[in-house]
């Protein structure tokens, strides 16, 4: 996903890392990249909320996450992942 990503901030001049949008989330808005991406193609939202789209499709749909032998309990989870990006085994 972005959570990786790196930018020069133009305000600064200085390298940043993606923060999901944190300010936009703050204001109540979905994250820049959950609303530029085509419909329904991302989700974004808090699996603490039994409510949520995104708590509903974790749990009824089968989902990966990067890497989760590394015991960071990963939080981004992905359906229909290309088998090249999980590590073919």
């Amino acid at each position: 996903m972005i959570c990786n990503v790196r930018f020069v901030s133009p305000r600064y001049n200085i390298v940043e890392k993606c923060d999901f949008c944190q300010k936009r989330i703050d204001q109540g808005q979905t994250p820049a990249w959950v609303a530029a991406c085509p419909p329904q193609a991302m989700v974004f939202g808090d699996l603490n909320d039994p409510d949520a789209e995104i708590t509903r499709l974790v749990s009824t749909s089968p989902v990966q996450v990067i890497k989760p032998e590394m015991g960071t309990y990963p939080q981004t989870y992905y359906m229909d992942m290309d088998v090249d990006i999980v590590g073919a085994k």
